[in-house]
């Protein structure tokens, strides 16, 4: 039951994270070139995307954890020492992967 509520959870918070990092950059890449936007505004906007990379990186995390659960059928301590076999050697783990470099890509992207 438990591991149900937190898959459910996991993604939940995936699905809104994406949607706020969506939304925010699509609004900062409107606004960006007129100028005309208080600079106040687009601080709090890239904080908001900052947060939204935050918890997209933690449900990545998360949802590695859980798919390592569904695979083996272990507990979630028994399935740590597996995480590394589940990324390089399973088909999630390539996926991971690229979801992972798209991440990083994003922060990039955020931090320059």
């Amino acid at each position: 039951m438990i591991q149900v509520i937190l898959h459910t959870a996991g993604t939940i918070l995936d699905l809104a994270a994406l949607a706020s990092v969506t939304g925010i950059a699509w609004c900062l890449m409107a606004l960006m070139p007129g100028g005309t936007v208080p600079e106040i505004i687009i601080i709090r906007m890239r904080r908001f995307l900052v947060a939204g990379l935050s918890l997209l990186v933690v449900s990545s995390i998360d949802s590695l954890i859980q798919r390592g659960i569904e695979m083996s059928g272990l507990s979630i301590m028994s399935v740590l020492p597996m995480l590394p076999t589940i990324i390089f050697k399973s088909h999630y783990g390539n996926m991971w992967m690229v979801r992972i470099a798209g991440l990083l890509a994003a922060w990039l992207v955020v931090i320059a």
